[in-house]
């Protein structure tokens, strides 16, 4: 199974370097320009994770979060936070991308398991 991840950016070229990244890691892109764009795409089901970048705001970042959970979406965020109190979701941090395929793998490594067991 091919996972569909969508990636939110603001930035044109910040979206490309996303979508790079991803398609190497063997996944699937959805590409969203706004939360508005996004919000439409999750309710649409045409994604299975959700990626946050570096540039989305705060505001965008807590609303598509809440909107993640309550779609059973994972939800990885690149947001240069750090700790629990800070950013709600699974934290990949800037100075390491190579991070947000391995966060994925271990995502969906999680849902195949679960998967298999109920099967």
């Amino acid at each position: 199974m091919v996972y569909r991840v969508m990636s939110v950016s603001h930035d044109p070229r910040l979206a490309y370097w996303q979508q790079s990244l991803l398609e190497s890691g063997g996944y699937a892109v959805v590409n969203a320009e706004s939360a508005a764009d996004a919000t439409v795409k999750i309710h649409a089901g045409e994604v299975d994770a959700m990626f946050l970048g570096t540039g989305v705001t705060i505001e965008d970042r807590t609303s598509l979060s809440l909107l993640g959970f309550t779609r059973n979406l994972p939800v990885i965020c690149m947001c240069g936070l750090r700790g629990d109190n800070e950013c709600p979701v699974v934290h990949v941090p800037p100075s390491q991308p190579s991070e947000l395929l391995r966060a994925l793998d271990r995502v969906f490594g999680k849902v195949d398991s679960c998967r298999a067991q109920a099967a």
